[in-house]
């Protein structure tokens, strides 16, 4: 018989409390910027903030903890199922009470934006209510960093506990001061993550945007949520605007417990997994410029927005620019394809499998080559000149395989219910990275709220594995997780 007390539910279902009380929060933020603007979906979110607000205050309130109880490493993965299975409910009431759309569409979008994919499938996006984009883009923020860390950050009460579930998968013995102290530095990572957005939405205003499309546009880029408020397509935008862009999802796309450690002086650029990040989309940007170059010729347009869909594609944000950008170019999507599953770096806000995993793998192989060759020596796979456990690399083959398993498995879903080839192909591998409407530049447009219902489950699947990895879901289907 399975026995359950060393699980503490009642702190679990405080901080599911937590959650919904900061969804209400933030339901009231996009309740005033309707007022503001005069529409009428301030019912919408009004509604919307009660309902998640009641939930959140009754199992707040409801559920008291004993003094001196913590949060363990088991409690942490069981709330994160939760987390992602009830919030991105709330969050989905303001499009459905808001918008003319269907329930499964409603969580469709409520998932895309929790999980920085930011897909969409509201038609007409860019002439969608200000209220309604601003909540996309909120969420998409909130998604970036990470959900159950802003909470962490709002509420002492779950200042301490193992939260191995955030700290856990950093290799660099140089960030393991982060374990302690949990409360107090995920506050310091949102504030390096706000002070960012501020300055963002300050350069994209200088650089000739009005205030609110900077608002969204500094919330959607610096958590490579990407999509709002214009579907991922930004050909229209100007180039200073672009050039902000650029420098805002290249710093998403950089492992912000290396930034937080740069903020304090404690760290140098030149740590393994930011000089391959910075590697990689430098000989991206000049693979595809200069295929540009010999199909096309030279443009100086087509070279910038050639940077500009390298960095949107690495960081795993999505947006595109393709005015003189030929997306026909096979070499050119084979890129672009090979950059979906690449990612940005670990600790980032982007998706993939991450710079740090491929620089571990590529770096084990060239052992085994050697050890192949020479097999009486042994050669240590290093990560930031610090050993890496052969317990974490056996986690990352297995990652590895289980993420090439579901790319798999969801392709050949999708292709099921009616997608194309290179449609099924691509949308299981823009929704397992979460860079979402970036798959649009290699697959044209495709209008997602035509797309069959079940397609778009899937999708929502493969979001949520893509923006958490599947190991939590393992864990707590496992037996020995139930068991003391």
């Amino acid at each position: 018989m399975l026995k359950f007390k060393f699980i503490h539910f009642r702190l679990i279902l405080k901080f599911l409390g937590m959650a919904f009380l900061v969804i209400a929060g933030l339901q009231l933020l996009s309740l005033f910027v309707a007022v503001f603007f005069s529409e009428h979906q301030w019912t919408s979110f009004a509604l919307s903030a009660v309902i998640s607000a009641v939930i959140g205050f009754l199992l707040f309130m409801l559920n008291p903890v004993v003094e001196g109880e913590k949060i363990t490493i088991r409690d942490s993965f069981l709330l994160l199922i939760l987390i992602w299975f009830f919030v991105p409910a709330a969050g989905m009431l303001p499009f459905y009470l808001g918008t003319p759309i269907s329930v499964i569409d409603a969580f469709f979008e409520s998932y895309a934006g929790f999980t920085t994919t930011g897909f969409t499938n509201l038609a007409k996006y860019d002439m969608l209510p200000k209220s309604i984009l601003f909540w996309k883009s909120i969420i998409q923020w909130i998604g970036g960093m990470g959900f159950m860390v802003f909470v962490i950050a709002l509420f002492p009460l779950i200042k301490e506990g193992e939260f191995k579930l955030f700290f856990s998968d950093i290799q660099d013995k140089a960030y393991r001061p982060l374990h302690k102290r949990i409360a107090a530095n995920a506050r310091r990572l949102w504030y390096v993550y706000l002070s960012f957005t501020l300055l963002g939405m300050g350069a994209l205003i200088i650089a000739g945007q009005e205030w609110f499309d900077a608002l969204c546009f500094a919330l959607s880029s610096i958590s490579t949520g990407g999509g709002v408020p214009y579907n991922g397509n930004l050909t229209h935008l100007s180039i200073p605007i672009k050039s902000v862009l650029i420098v805002l999802m290249f710093i998403a796309g950089a492992n912000y417990f290396f930034v937080f450690q740069v903020f304090k002086r404690q760290h140098t650029i030149r740590t393994d997994e930011f000089v391959a990040y910075a590697k990689v989309t430098f000989f991206a940007a000049v693979s595809i410029i200069a295929a540009q170059i010999i199909v096309n010729g030279f443009s100086p347009i087509g070279l910038f927005e050639s940077l500009f869909n390298t960095v949107s594609f690495v960081s795993t944000t999505g947006f595109y620019s393709n005015a003189v950008f030929d997306n026909g170019i096979l070499f050119v999507w084979m890129i672009l394809f090979f950059l979906l599953f690449v990612g940005s770096s670990k600790g980032s806000s982007g998706g993939g499998i991450n710079i740090s995993r491929v620089l571990i793998l590529f770096r084990s192989l060239k052992n085994y080559v050697k050890t192949t060759i020479h097999p009486n020596s042994y050669y240590q796979t290093s990560f930031n000149k610090v050993p890496v456990p052969v317990a974490e690399l056996s986690g990352i083959y297995a990652f590895l395989v289980l993420y090439i398993i579901f790319f798999f498995a969801g392709s050949i879903s999708l292709s099921f219910l009616g997608f194309g080839f290179e449609n099924a192909i691509g949308f299981c591998a823009a929704s397992l990275s979460n860079t979402g409407p970036g798959v649009f530049l290699m697959n044209g447009y495709t209008e997602l709220s035509l797309i069959h219902s079940g397609s778009k489950i899937v999708l929502i699947v493969l979001m949520v594995i893509g923006r958490i990895e599947l190991f939590p879901f393992l864990l707590i289907l496992s037996r020995s997780f139930w068991k003391l």
